[in-house]
């Protein structure tokens, strides 16, 4: 009576074009809180246990959006006292400031030095690695990331006790040779590599993050009531916060875990129903008008309207910044929101939540000091729906 997660599968429609608007369909401008979270997806009720908690070295997570990925991390299972965050300097203040607030571990490793790696996954006493990033924080294709994403694969072929690999990577085209986006053609090249090595690394390939909207570029103006953005208004775009990327990344290491409510005692969710497998993610789909609304609302004011450059300026003075807005304006992402939540058992943030809980309107913080903290609600979106979000 064994279930799966690909039964369920086929039962979900593919493509995000079905999603268009669909969480967000009536919403207007000045009205975002009106929408409700719809699901119509079969429930299959799965909990997934952490009583035996994995230890994970976590590479490229001791800065930018590191700590939101840890959070993720530790909300998806995976106890504080199993998480080894990899950093160059371990008396560095940030990795101080992860001990001190997440109660994490933090060991010493620099990706340029392949003996450093090889001595930081036996310190870990890893079982698993999540990759978050091996490179700058740049947005565009770092050319280190290669040669480290080689050596750290390498090191982790040859160690006989890392049974998970999970690669923080890009959405977009399938195809290297169809990313006109040079970041989204570097993520496919490192995939190969990783998967190359170690065929068994999940690749979870991120919409746009929503914490690139903190950034310098995007928060100010738009904390002043205009967003500067170069798409369409009602053109959509998919999102994905990385506290959740972190709780999906928590949920591929624990999988072996995850096992069906019915009480059968073959139910054992198969691991390889995440494990090996390219998934891409987003936990909320709106326009770009539906954008500014959920900013207006989650700042207390009337309107944020949108300042959108001319494409042709845009590639005149930025050709990667163009190349990604006209992916965004051509293509889009293609990830199925609802078929993520089933499959990872776990409920993923809407927009406007991400804003309520990284407290977005309080100009006292900044990109860098950002983070995530609980927010009641009072949320009756599934009033129709007899079980919990979180349970399926």
């Amino acid at each position: 009576r064994r279930t799966t997660i690909t039964a369920m599968m086929t039962m979900l429609p593919r493509s995000s074009s079905q999603f268009r608007g669909r969480r967000h369909a009536s919403i207007t401008r000045l009205d975002y809180t009106s929408c409700r979270r719809h699901s119509h997806v079969v429930r299959r009720r799965t909990t997934i246990t952490t009583n035996s908690s994995i230890a994970t070295l976590v590479v490229g997570a001791s800065g930018g959006t590191g700590r939101a990925a840890l959070q993720g991390m530790l909300e998806g299972g995976i106890a504080a006292k199993d998480i080894y965050v990899a950093t160059r300097t371990v008396h560095s203040s940030r990795a101080k400031e992860l001990v001190r607030d997440l109660h994490v571990n933090v060991v010493q490793m620099d990706l340029d030095e392949p003996n450093s790696v090889a001595t930081a996954l036996k310190n870990s006493r890893a079982q698993a690695i999540y990759v978050h990033g091996t490179g700058a924080d740049k947005g565009t294709a770092d050319p280190v990331e290669e040669q480290r994403a080689l050596d750290l694969a390498q090191a982790i072929s040859t160690c006989t006790n890392i049974e998970r690999v999970v690669y923080n990577s890009s959405g977009g085209p399938e195809r290297e040779e169809d990313c006109r986006v040079s970041l989204m053609a570097q993520k496919r090249r490192i995939e190969h590599i990783y998967s190359n090595a170690i065929p068994t690394t999940t690749h979870l390939r991120a919409t746009l993050f929503m914490e690139e909207l903190w950034k310098k570029y995007t928060r100010p103006s738009t904390l002043k009531g205009t967003f500067p953005f170069s798409l369409p208004p009602d053109c959509s775009l998919q999102l994905l916060s990385v506290y959740d990327m972190g709780k999906c990344a928590a949920r591929v290491i624990q999988s072996a875990t995850a096992v069906d409510d019915s009480g059968d005692d073959d139910s054992l969710l198969e691991p390889f129903e995440l494990v090996g497998k390219r998934i891409e993610l987003a936990g909320d789909e709106l326009t770009i008008s539906q954008i500014c609304a959920a900013f207006a609302a989650a700042q207390g004011i009337p309107r944020v309207k949108q300042l959108r450059l001319p494409m042709w300026l845009l590639r005149i003075l930025n050709g990667e910044l163009y190349n990604i807005s006209a992916f965004y304006r051509d293509e889009g992402y293609h990830a199925n929101i609802e078929a993520n939540e089933e499959m990872f058992g776990i409920r993923l943030l809407t927009f406007p939540e991400f804003l309520a809980r990284t407290h977005w309107s309080d100009t006292s913080v900044s990109y860098e000091t950002m983070r995530y903290h609980d927010v009641t609600t009072n949320n009756n979106d599934d009033d129709d729906d007899e079980e919990s979000e979180e349970e399926f």
